[in-house]
């Protein structure tokens, strides 16, 4: 049976861990939820990136630019970091480059991973599927915010590493796997609740996310697998042979 780690932040990673195992990054507000979106509404792939100069050279070369550069909006991004958007136009065919102050610099942080796949609460219950029957063992890491600990992520990877427990009899290998199936069990009835009340709520509030916040933390059936191959996010109905073999 495989096991399942769970780091609150990308600095606790040991990062020689990697090569063996299954990966997931968790950024819920709102990298990994953008990249769900996005890629369900038909955009053929999404290239995280963190510098301003990545982000111009990827519109030269006809990608849509989205994100912030720490948390600063540039005259080079086409379209804000809102998730909904998706579902408002017509992005089929579109290639979006992604900057984001955690989520992208943890995608590619975990680069080395073995497989590098992305969750939310969008995509969730897709992505417990996908990894149920797999042998080999995941870890589950959160972006946080700027190096402290996110309630929305640690809700997500809660809710996965829950279902996989409970339906695919993963074991929990450390501590903060427990920690996060608790926190879970505890807030699941009002997770919006739950992060409006936590450390960075009132950053949420401030910056007027409420709305975004909110489709963020619903489970949904999305069927996206965002998988990272050769420096791209693709589904990963188009990347042969991604799949965990069963």
């Amino acid at each position: 049976m495989p096991y399942i780690t769970v780091h609150l932040l990308p600095e606790d990673v040991v990062l020689s861990s990697l090569a063996t195992s299954n990966v997931v990054v968790i950024d819920v507000i709102r990298a990994t939820t953008i990249i769900c979106a996005a890629l369900s509404q038909g955009v053929t792939n999404v290239l995280p990136l963190q510098t301003t100069e990545e982000v111009i050279d990827a519109k030269n070369r006809g990608y849509l630019a989205v994100g912030d550069i720490d948390e600063e909006h540039h005259d080079c991004f086409d379209l804000s970091k809102s998730p909904r958007i998706y579902s408002e136009g017509n992005f089929r065919g579109a290639k979006v480059a992604l900057s984001t102050t955690n989520g992208t610099k943890t995608i590619l942080a975990m680069a080395q991973a073995k497989n590098l796949y992305m969750g939310s609460f969008l995509n969730a219950q897709a992505l417990i599927v996908f990894l149920g029957n797999s042998i080999e063992n995941l870890i589950i890491i959160c972006a946080g915010w700027k190096g402290t600990y996110s309630m929305e992520d640690s809700l997500c990877a809660g809710y996965i590493a829950t279902e996989l427990a409970t339906k695919y009899r993963y074991i929990g290998a450390n501590e903060t796997f427990n920690w996060v199936v608790n926190l879970y069990a505890e807030h699941h009835q009002d997770m919006y609740l739950a992060v409006l009340n936590s450390e960075h709520g009132e950053r949420i509030r401030s910056q007027q996310l409420e709305d975004d916040v909110r489709f963020c933390l619903q489970i949904q059936d999305n069927q996206t697998i965002p998988t990272f191959q050769n420096g791209l996010i693709v589904d990963n109905a188009s990347v042969p042979d991604s799949k965990p073999i069963p």
